[in-house]
Parts: C-alpha cells; sequence; structure tokens
C-alpha cells in the first residue's frame, strides 16, 4: 500500500513569503539548495521505492514523502532533521544561485 505526506510549511511565514519577487526567488534558492543537500539520501530512499521532496509552489514550500514502505516515516523524520539543521554550503549555494537565476531570468516577460 502506498503512502504519501504531504505538509504545507508556509502556513505561518506566507505573508513573508507573498511580500515581493525577491522573497519568492529566496524561497525557490532555498528549496533547491537543501534539496541538493540531501540527494544521496533521497537516492538510497529511492532504490527503496520511497521518495521526499520539499517545493516551493507559488506561496507555499511543500514537504511531501511517499512510498510503499513502513520505512516512510523514518525517511521523513531523517529528512526533517536534517531540514532543521540545515547549513548552507557556500560553494553549492554560488552554483545552485546561478541556476535558479538563469531560470527566474528566462521566465521574465520580454
Amino acid at each position: 500500500m502506498s503512502h504519501v505526506f504531504r505538509y504545507d510549511m508556509t502556513d505561518k511565514c506566507r505573508p513573508i513569503l507573498d511580500t515581493s519577487p525577491r522573497n519568492a526567488a529566496l524561497s525557490k534558492l532555498f528549496c533547491e539548495l537543501y534539496s541538493d543537500s540531501i540527494t544521496e539520501d533521497v537516492y538510497d530512499a529511492s532504490l527503496a521505492e520511497l521518495s521526499y521532496n520539499l517545493f516551493y509552489a507559488g506561496e507555499h514550500i511543500f514537504v511531501a514523502a511517499g512510498g510503499f514502505s513502513d520505512k516512510l516515516a523514518v525517511l521523513t523524520e531523517t529528512m526533517l532533521e536534517k531540514l532543521k539543521n540545515y547549513k548552507v554550503d557556500s560553494e553549492r549555494f554560488a552554483k545552485i544561485k546561478e541556476t535558479v537565476c538563469s531560470f527566474l531570468t528566462s521566465r521574465q516577460p520580454s
């Protein structure tokens, strides 16, 4: 049986995310940085048919997890603990910032 967990992390901080395009870009950048930092963990989980993702969509930041194992709760707990203790790697920040800026620039109307 597949289980899916999805949680909107932004109930209390939504006004901050909505205040400017800059805040929206920073939210996307944070999600990309964190997701990059857990690539190995998520890959290992995917081998066990589990998934975990943190993503920015519009005015929300979501945590989503799913899979066919009783280990889903362990994966979710582990990833949320990593999120709570997350520290930005400066090298990865520079690279991912460039990627996010390129993405956002390409979406600007001409």
